[in-house]
């Protein structure tokens, strides 16, 4: 019974996982048709192929978590998956609160803000899974400071994305910036510091200065 109930709580951490990275790919291929206009060829191409690796992580690593529940390999995949779609998903929110609709989004800066830091740790649970491949472990003791160091880059990389006039141009296909729209970094406006938006003239998204 016990083993049953252990089985229970992992198929259902799984299935959890998988419908939550599902959701959010859903959504962000909702977004990407609609700011489809603010976005060019090489910037479309590359957001789908991120989304095919989205179901190739999340359905290889729903597999072996379900089969090999004691291996980290697939968790991690799963994780990378779920990442790698919030980093896609938060990118493509901002770009339509500030350039295909402005001001239909809320709380779009902080959302936005959030697609560089998520990509960071996508990369970082990449390298970790490279690290423990192919049983989950480290193959020797000798690999513990570079998984250490890991930890610390991914630390750093989550805490730069916090800094004070880090510029959020967008994640890993930096669409803001393609778009002609960038911000400063929302959370130093708590410490006395406004965060404003920068449009470029070339913007479409700017058609009045008032309003931008």
């Amino acid at each position: 019974m016990t083993f049953l109930a252990g089985g229970r709580r992992i198929d259902l951490a799984v299935w959890l996982l998988a419908g939550l990275t599902a959701l959010v790919l859903t959504a962000t291929l909702v977004l990407i048709g609609l700011n489809a206009g603010h976005l060019d060829a090489g910037r479309i191409f590359f957001s789908g192929a991120a989304a095919v690796a989205v179901l190739a992580y999340a359905g290889i690593g729903s597999l072996i978590a379900r089969r090999l529940p004691g291996n980290s390999i697939g968790w991690l995949l799963c994780l990378v998956g779920l990442l790698v779609g919030g980093s896609l998903f938060t990118e493509q929110y901002a770009l339509m609160g500030l350039a295909t609709h402005p001001g239909s989004m809320p709380e779009v800066k902080h959302i936005g803000a959030l697609s560089g830091g998520l990509a960071v740790l996508a990369v970082i649970l990449l390298i970790i899974l490279v690290l423990v491949f192919p049983d989950g472990r480290l193959l020797s003791r000798r690999w513990r400071p570079v998984l250490w160091g890991t930890y610390v880059a991914l630390a750093g990389g989550a805490a730069q994305q916090l800094q004070g006039g880090t510029t959020i141009s967008g994640g890993l296909t930096n669409a803001l910036q393609g778009a002609g729209v960038s911000y400063s970094e929302p959370w130093e406006s708590s410490r006395g510091m406004a965060g404003s938006a920068t449009f470029s003239r070339s913007s479409p998204s700017c058609r009045s200065p008032p309003s931008c």
